[in-house]
């Protein structure tokens, strides 16, 4: 399998465990209608089980990205023989220039990694909102105009 394939497979794996953790956050809310008190044994509330369902999305974005930028960074130093380390937003726009990808391309990785920053750096502004899915698949489409191979 070409390097390109590889890390687009790993953001798929990211959100298909995205959706496992829904499914076991749906498991563990029937569990707690039946026990309430079945999170007390591990020193937990019911309150930390409804942070993880209203996190999860954003959690996984993070994640998404942080794999999306290891895979753009290993490209940057094998494929293009770079030494630097470059801001994300500067390797989103040099990738993108090398390869000639379409302007939505890049805006759509771009609008995903202001998401992304907003999440960590707990911005004050408010960018547009992207799903996990969304995010996959922008970032996906922005990876397939990398080398196949590095």
């Amino acid at each position: 399998m070409r390097r390109r394939d590889h890390w687009i497979e790993w953001m798929r794996a990211v959100d298909r465990e995205s959706i496992a953790a829904a499914y076991a956050i749906e498991l563990l809310d029937e569990r707690l209608k039946s026990d309430p008190s079945s999170l007390t044994a591990r020193g937990l509330e019911r309150r930390d089980a409804d942070h993880v369902k209203a996190n999860r999305e954003a959690t996984y974005l993070v994640r998404l990205f942080a794999v999306f930028e290891s895979g753009l960074r290993e490209a940057w130093e094998k494929a293009e023989k770079r030494r630097t380390h470059p801001t994300a937003a500067d390797l989103l726009d040099a990738f993108a220039a090398r390869t000639k990808m379409p302007s939505d391309r890049l805006n759509d990785a771009h609008r995903v990694r202001v998401y992304r920053n907003s999440i960590v750096h707990d911005v004050t502004a408010t960018p547009q909102p992207t799903s996990l899915a969304e995010a996959r698949r922008f970032l996906c489409r922005y990876f397939s105009f990398l080398p196949p191979d590095w």
